[in-house]
């Protein structure tokens, strides 16, 4: 009840991507129903948003494209920005076991030393900041040494010719001139991931490519390394944005994001009366809200003066 007076665009929320899909859900829909505010976001926007707004605009989904058994069935595994044994144990379990039991090749792309590199065929060090360019030189190689998929890029890709303008230009000693990786090492990688010596290739990342402000650029440079190549649709394969909490995935899926409905449904004319509908002919707010960063702006000039935070502390995670 102390809420009510501050309905409407004075309004904003945090909901958790620790807690269930229902909770994202009715918390979401509290604010636009209830109170009136679009301004709803979650611990996405600082990590896992990047890769869904890369993913849904090459691949029109936001999700993981393999399960974690296509870990264990790889032949090769990259592991960028994440240390994965610290903050994905199971997972991390079935990628050792990959390369341990299976002899899958491992590519561990990292400015840090992390554990997973005592595994490691190929360990990259780029300066932090300089992915697009290893990824592009890679991706280069790919080209240069007819290591790509040209099935699937005639049948499965748009827009290649553009994109192949722009990585030509990244051979691989110019690519190894800004990101600091070796030449020689660059190719290596090529090989290993274009060409598994068995099944597969799974590209795998984290949180350290995604909190970036080019981490939507990041998240599409892997995108298409994985295109170019065809190592994605088929067993042992795949693309896999390895989130930062547990439920990042449902928490935006389930419409807990200032620009969209559940299931990301853009919020225009035709998806608000669609909800308006199904939440019983109600008025619910036209323009998309603030996100989290901005909520911070809009507090200190006195735009938002109340916000309901569930199961997230931003005062720790967001500074």
């Amino acid at each position: 009840s102390k809420l009510w007076g501050y309905r409407g665009d004075s309004f904003a929320t945090l909901c958790s991507a620790k807690a269930t899909n229902e909770d994202g859900y009715i918390q979401q829909k509290f604010s636009r129903l209830v109170m009136q505010s679009n301004h709803i976001d979650h611990c996405t926007r600082l990590c896992h948003s990047p890769s869904v707004e890369a993913m849904l605009t090459s691949l029109g989904s936001g999700a993981t494209s393999n399960s974690y058994i296509d870990y264990e069935e790889a032949g090769c595994l990259v592991i960028i920005g994440s240390d994965a044994n610290s903050n994905h144990p199971v997972a991390a379990a079935r990628m050792r076991r990959a390369v341990v039991e299976r002899g899958a090749k491992l590519i561990i792309i990292n400015p840090r030393r992390i554990e997973m590199c005592d595994f490691a065929d190929l360990w990259l060090r780029p300066r932090p900041g300089t992915d697009v360019a290893l990824l592009n030189g890679i991706a280069n190689v790919i080209l240069s040494e007819n290591l790509s998929d040209e099935d699937f890029i005639k049948n499965r890709t748009e827009g290649f010719n553009d994109w192949k303008d722009i990585v030509d230009r990244y051979t691989p000693d110019y690519a190894s001139s800004i990101c600091g990786v070796p030449a020689e090492e660059i190719i290596e990688a090529a090989y290993m991931y274009a060409s598994p010596p068995f099944s597969g290739s799974c590209l795998i990342w984290g949180m350290g490519i995604t909190q970036h402000i080019m981490g939507t650029a990041n998240a599409h440079s892997l995108l298409n390394l994985s295109f170019v190549s065809g190592q994605l649709g088929k067993p042992g394969s795949g693309i896999s944005p390895l989130r930062g909490q547990n439920n990042v995935q449902g928490c935006g899926d389930a419409g807990c994001v200032p620009n969209a409905f559940p299931g990301y449904q853009v919020i225009d004319e035709d998806s608000i009366k669609k909800f308006s509908d199904a939440w019983g002919k109600v008025s619910l707010p036209p323009d998309p809200g603030l996100v989290i960063t901005d909520m911070v702006k809009a507090i200190d000039n006195g735009r938002i003066k109340a916000m309901y935070i569930t199961g997230e502390n931003p005062l720790l995670s967001e500074p």
